[in-house]
């Protein structure tokens, strides 16, 4: 009969112990459950900052843009889908030389984009009046999208907003187009027939000025320029 208490305390311990390992068990499962759903989401989320990423350079095809870029080994696309589908898979566009120097009235409609390289054949004259403060980014991109945004890339990565230091956050806006003013002033107004202007450098009461997108990756305006 004394041993009838013993049996009941082991037996109680065992049950005990079971108990733990089924708990510990079905955390163990719960959290492999949990990791299941959690980890295919971060991929989609990876995915999908690629593929927005890819979009957006996708778009600066649109619209007749495709005939200021090339591929990266130069190369020129023949048609809007041939820079679309080469964007689109992660292909890395390239702005054909030329660097933007506006120095009368004018209006961008279709997108388009420029490359910070010298000499730009004009000398800027006194202070500037406006800049985008990207300077130190040499080989930088300055792209007007078929979004409306304009937008400066670092070297080599054209339509990545990762390495996009400064832009007019005026996306969204299809049909937008880009005006260098008889005032001075550099706009970006929502599309014909009923403009509204989304941007502006600010810089109206210069009729003088000059835009130029510069070699260090500074887009400034100057209140005048002289052609050699």
């Amino acid at each position: 009969m004394r041993l009838l208490p013993r049996i009941t305390q082991l037996l109680t311990s065992q049950n005990h112990t079971i108990v733990k390992r089924t708990n510990e068990i079905d955390m163990r499962r719960l959290l492999i459950a949990a990791a299941c759903l959690i980890i295919p989401g971060l991929t989609g989320a990876a995915a999908y900052a690629a593929g927005g990423s890819n979009s957006a350079a996708a778009a600066l095809c649109q619209k007749g843009g495709y005939v200021n870029l090339t591929r990266a080994d130069f190369s020129n696309f023949s048609n809007t889908g041939e820079c679309v589908s080469y964007a689109a898979k992660g292909g890395k566009l390239v702005p054909i030389r030329a660097t933007l120097v506006l120095t009368e009235s004018t209006s961008i409609t279709t997108p388009k984009c420029w490359e910070a390289v010298g000499p730009t054949g004009v000398t800027p004259t006194g202070t500037a009046l406006w800049n985008s403060g990207t300077f130190q980014h040499e080989g930088a991109s300055l792209c007007f999208q078929a979004d409306g945004n304009l937008v400066i890339y670092e070297a080599g990565h054209v339509g990545d907003p990762a390495y996009a230091p400064w832009d007019t956050k005026t996306y969204n806006n299809p049909g937008a187009f880009l005006a260098f003013q008889g005032d001075g002033n550099l706009v970006i107004y929502t599309a014909l027939p009923n403009p509204v202007p989304l941007w502006s450098s600010g810089t109206s009461g210069h009729p003088s000025d000059c835009v130029i997108f510069q070699g260090d990756g500074n887009l400034v305006i100057y209140p005048g320029c002289t052609k050699p």
